[in-house]
């Protein structure tokens, strides 16, 4: 006896292919999520090494800046211009110096390395590059839009939603009955009569079955119902993650406007600080200034400059922080 069987129809096999084809594509809006975090997270670490090599750039200018000062300073004690005490302070400022472009240059090298790790490279590499400000002007209602439309976050949540959708369909798909239809071939030896010999005695049956499960203690409806709750959760997760890049992109654009102001305000000041220390040099050069008011010059030149580098990477940084929301 040979028997062969075929599935005609099962919607429970149309609907689990359905669900495979959905789920195939959340994983690749998933791979696509996970590649924009990436390269955001990437863009984070290089815009911070070029705020740490302009930070080693300004210590060495201010290590160059108080070499020069104590030649001066010792040309003029040994010419008896100036006491004692001056040509120690003016040692003392230059071995901090020696030190704060040191430890700027260890920093540097150290998140260059992390930067080397989180890339898997090992060849030596020298970012390029600046930080730059340039002046941001978005409008809301059409960045929102673009969010809306291009976040990969909330498209792997919205993918997820559908597949938790279609899987109470592929659940209520167990109240269909299946159809299939047969074939059988049956073969065997019989005699013609009484007295005869043997033949071989075939023949063939086809037909269809339909099946269908009255009763199985409620488990249909057990699985209908845990698919409409698990639907139910990733519908507020959903909601949830909206709301969050919704608020992620509110902020994003308040710390834009924020360090743009302060970046306005600092480059002003910068100037200023730039300018008193010029004079100040100047002054101590020709003997009318006090070496404190050139330390207390430059001091305030390194701190602003500082500052307006670090306010600069953080621009930029939101830039990029802003750039993984609406693309």
């Amino acid at each position: 006896i040979f028997q062969l069987n075929q599935t005609i129809f099962n919607k429970a096999v149309f609907d689990a292919i359905k669900v495979a084809h959905l789920s195939k594509d959340l994983q690749i809006y998933v791979l696509e999520d996970v590649k924009k975090t990436v390269e955001n997270q990437t863009k984070q670490l290089f815009y911070a090494l070029l705020y740490k090599k302009e930070v080693v750039k300004l210590y060495k200018e201010n290590l160059n800046y108080w070499e020069e000062n104590y030649k001066l300073t010792e040309a003029q004690f040994k010419a008896g211009i100036v006491p004692m005490v001056n040509l120690l302070r003016s040692k003392a400022q230059l071995e901090l110096a020696k030190a704060q472009y040191e430890q700027a240059l260890a920093d540097y090298k150290k998140s260059l390395e992390d930067f080397k790790a989180f890339l898997r490279i090992e060849e030596e590499i020298e970012p390029e590059g600046s930080l730059e400000f340039a002046p941001f002007d978005g409008d809301y209602q059409k960045l929102k839009r673009e969010l809306l439309e291009k976040n990969s976050t909330l498209l792997v949540a919205k993918k997820s939603l559908e597949v938790f959708e279609k899987r109470i369909d592929l659940a209520k798909s167990s109240y269909y009955p299946t159809l299939s239809g047969f074939i059988t071939y049956q073969g065997s030896t019989g005699r013609r009569s009484l007295t005869g010999g043997t033949e071989w005695i075939k023949g063939y049956t086809f037909g269809f079955q339909l099946n269908y499960n009255l009763f199985d203690g409620f488990q249909r409806e057990a699985n209908i119902a845990q698919s409409e709750i698990d639907y139910l959760k990733q519908k507020e997760s959903y909601t949830d993650t909206l709301y969050k890049q919704l608020a992620e992109l509110k902020k994003t654009l308040e710390d834009i406007n924020s360090i743009t102001t302060q970046i306005k305000a600092v480059e002003t000041s910068l100037e200023s600080a730039k300018e008193s220390l010029r004079l100040s040099t100047e002054r101590y050069r020709y003997g009318v200034g006090s070496q404190l008011e050139v330390l207390e010059a430059r001091n305030n030149y390194n701190a602003t400059l500082q500052n307006y580098y670090f306010l600069l990477y953080q621009y930029m940084s939101a830039l990029s922080n802003l750039e993984r929301l609406i693309k």
